[in-house]
């Protein structure tokens, strides 16, 4: 029995846990968002690794975005990747959306973990935008890492998901 525990705790001690840290990237109180209104969500570049672009990473953080707002919102839409600011805030205004969400992936590290031991991270910002008015009403950066066993599948988007939808439900 003594070993099963101390194979127990090696296991623990070695696969560490998935960590996602947050910040409020500004002083002001968090908003309360209006769950009649709507959304349109800015698809962000996709992320970069060691200098090379991660296909495909900015499309499935733009849906990741969309699934959480959806909870709570009757309309939201995502934009094509790579959308600017100004065009997605005009585009937002004409179709009559109440906030933009301006999503940055300034990190993507999705590795095959299981075999090479090196754990998936995520770094990202989302800023939320009032659309009448331009507004930036709240902004959140997250940085987080997966776990050594990851059993397959575990990708970086699992690490901040749960994250971003308690932050998300936190606004309504």
């Amino acid at each position: 029995m003594r070993k099963v525990f101390a194979l127990l705790a090696l296991v623990l001690l070695v696969s560490g846990c998935a960590g996602v840290r947050y910040t409020r990237l500004i002083s002001d109180p968090a908003p309360k968002l209006n769950s009649s209104g709507s959304a349109y969500i800015l698809s962000p570049v996709s992320g970069m690794y060691h200098g090379k672009e991660i296909t495909r990473s900015g499309k499935t953080m733009g849906n990741v975005i969309y699934s959480v707002f959806l909870k709570h919102l009757n309309r939201v839409e995502v934009s094509p990747v790579g959308e600017k600011f100004e065009e997605g805030l005009q585009k937002a205004k004409s179709a009559g959306f109440t906030y933009l969400i301006n999503t940055k992936l300034l990190l993507w590290e999705d590795h095959a973990t299981e075999w090479n031991c090196l754990w998936d991270r995520i770094d990202m910002q989302l800023g939320i935008y009032d659309v009448s008015s331009s507004k930036l009403l709240d902004s959140i950066g997250f940085q987080g890492h997966g776990t050594i066993f990851t059993f397959g599948g575990y990708k970086p988007q699992n690490i901040v998901e749960r994250s971003i939808d308690d932050y998300v439900s936190s606004l309504f």
